[in-house]
């Protein structure tokens, strides 16, 4: 159903323009009228908004970016279709941010992710905010969990997932929702370092590729 350029009032219904302008006929009955303004046949447009959805409720999907090393060890690498610009990774993890050493279960998360970056080499200087990010979310998503658990052995019937307003009415512990958001949130973190089995197909991390192409002992 589409609208006409020349007049709102029309609409298209299968190949026919039909003018919804109410008029009153001889009876005062209303009805339609068939609109000569021709309506030019276009395919229909979606709406894609930043978080990946449609305007029709569609989730837009991607495919995911095979590693430059994968396709050495397959034998399917190819030098004009590798990426030439690669920024390098540091040899060192940069230091943690204040906010993030004043947070003994953030701190703890750094730590333990900076073992595992530096020996995978996809860290760069640039890389120091969005890991702070990673590691803040993580302790706001235990910070949560611990105090809904304390609820919890509080509350054998709900525990903890429900609580009671003043007028009395139940609804849902905001800290639910707060737990839930703070998933969401260091999920979609998590995704920037490859960190969930989806998102790993999508990194490059330079290795070192031999001049034949051919797959190299020491991705094994």
């Amino acid at each position: 159903m589409t609208s006409c350029l020349a007049s709102p009032c029309c609409i298209r219904f299968g190949k026919r323009n039909v003018c919804c302008e109410a008029r009153r006929g001889e009876g005062g009955r209303r009805g339609r009228i068939e609109c000569s303004n021709p309506i030019p046949e276009a395919p229909p447009a979606l709406l894609f908004f930043q978080d990946g959805n449609s305007a029709t409720g569609g989730q837009t999907m991607s495919r995911q970016r095979k590693p430059t090393a994968l396709h050495v060890i397959d034998g399917t690498y190819r030098a004009d279709r590798a990426p030439r610009k690669t920024m390098k990774p540091s040899e060192t993890m940069p230091s943690a941010p204040a906010h993030v050493q004043r947070d003994p279960l953030a701190y703890t998360e750094w730590r333990r992710l900076a073992k595992v970056f530096a020996g995978m080499g996809v860290i760069t200087p640039l890389d120091r905010g969005a890991l702070a990010i990673v590691c803040m979310l993580w302790a706001r998503v235990v910070q949560a969990d611990n105090v809904l658990a304390k609820m919890a052995a509080r509350d054998p019937n709900t525990h903890g997932l429900i609580v009671m307003t003043t007028n009395g009415n139940a609804i849902q512990n905001p800290l639910v929702g707060t737990a839930n958001r703070a998933m969401l949130m260091y999920l979609r973190a998590c995704r920037e370092f490859g960190m969930t089995p989806a998102a790993r197909a999508g990194i490059e991390m330079a290795p070192d590729v031999p001049a034949s192409g051919k797959p190299s002992n020491g991705y094994f």
